[in-house]
């Protein structure tokens, strides 16, 4: 009986220990989604563009692929913490487009994120100083 009580304590003990970290903790798994980009560093989009750049985040796999407006892009991320959020290895298409300034400045913008923050239906891309500098919309 006292060996079956100190056997029960040991796994229970054991099973505490290796407790994964609480999921609201570095659950990322919410980004895992397609994102409407509304703003570039606080500026709306000219109406040429509105609706057109989007990233879609693959949390598990550690990707991003979208639209920049005109061209395909994608890469590569990483999560830090609680909030830490890395883009890299961002590249794309080369079609030909009138309009690229948008997309050149969101691709840049892309790069210089550290971190996120979400509110309802809202994603928040920062920059390491804090600074917004992307706000996207869920899609639906």
């Amino acid at each position: 009986m006292i060996r079956s009580l100190f056997l029960i304590s040991g796994l229970l003990l054991t099973g505490l220990a290796c407790k994964t970290p609480n999921s609201s903790d570095n659950d990322h798994t919410r980004l895992h989604d397609i994102w409407a980009l509304q703003s570039m560093k606080q500026k709306d989009l000219p109406e040429s563009a509105k609706g057109k750049p989007y990233i879609e985040i693959h949390v598990k796999e550690g990707k991003l692929m979208g639209n920049g407006g005109c061209n395909q892009l994608f890469g590569n991320i990483a999560f830090e913490g609680k909030n830490g959020f890395q883009v890299s290895n961002v590249g794309s298409t080369k079609m030909a487009c009138p309009e690229l300034n948008v997309e050149s400045e969101f691709m840049q913008l892309l790069q210089a994120v550290r971190s996120y923050e979400l509110r309802e239906l809202s994603l928040f891309l920062m920059g390491a100083d804090g600074e917004e500098l992307l706000r996207l919309k869920k899609v639906d």
